[in-house]
């Protein structure tokens, strides 16, 4: 007697569907591809879908994900991104057998269907953003080079303690410059300093971590 197995799944990038088609690859300059971003969610269970499904609802021309578990919606392609054919390498934390972007490396999406959200559309999305940080729920840690009243600095940096962000479409004010599952404020004040060597050079004096992966300066 015998007995079959069947190969594995191979993984692949997500073509799109009915709404977004893929646009490819692109290698993040000094924001994000998809920049200035107007929404964000990121979920520990992320699929294509469910960030296509996302910025549908939002309303946006461009969705893109990023680092497994970042979705990212807006209405520009950022003018210094640059296609990068084999920079999305990592899978999907929802879905291994399909491509979710890179470390600044972003799977691109863009609307080729405008319709009214379904209700089935509004309650996924719905139901996504409750289960994942949002631009109205998710908070930042930041940190800054101007002495504050108390505290002991962390390599030159002192701590401004925790704030929630706002809600709505806010792009953030500054660019991302570290994206590690190894994140900390220690990590996140090293990248930084090291632009400080960088051609040209790039001066932060305030940093924010947020979400457990993320790290931008200001």
């Amino acid at each position: 007697m015998s007995s079959t197995s069947s190969a594995p799944t191979a993984t692949s990038t997500n073509p799109g569907n009915a709404d977004f088609k893929s646009l490819g690859c692109y290698k993040d300059g000094a924001d994000k591809a998809v920049s200035p971003f107007l929404f964000r969610t990121t979920s520990d269970t992320m699929t294509v879908d469910t960030c296509l499904t996302y910025c549908k609802d939002k309303g946006t021309t461009y969705a893109g994900i990023e680092y497994r578990r970042e979705c990212y919606c807006g209405n520009i392609i950022a003018s210094d991104a640059t296609a990068n054919a084999n920079g999305c390498t990592l899978t999907c934390m929802g879905k291994t057998t399909e491509y979710c972007g890179g470390s600044f490396q972003m799977n691109v999406y863009k609307l080729i269907k405008a319709s009214s959200p379904s209700t089935t559309s509004k309650s996924s999305a719905s139901s996504t953003a409750k289960s994942s940080s949002t631009l109205s729920t998710s908070t930042i840690s930041l940190y800054q080079t101007t002495p504050s009243a108390t505290g002991t600095p962390t390599s030159g940096f002192y701590s401004l303690g925790c704030y929630a962000e706002p809600s709505g479409p806010t792009p953030k004010p500054w660019a991302q410059i570290l994206a590690s599952d190894n994140m900390s404020p220690e990590a996140c004040i090293s990248a930084a300093q090291a632009k400080l060597t960088a051609n040209p050079p790039v001066t932060y004096r305030v940093l924010g971590l947020e979400d457990e992966y993320g790290a931008g300066g200001g």
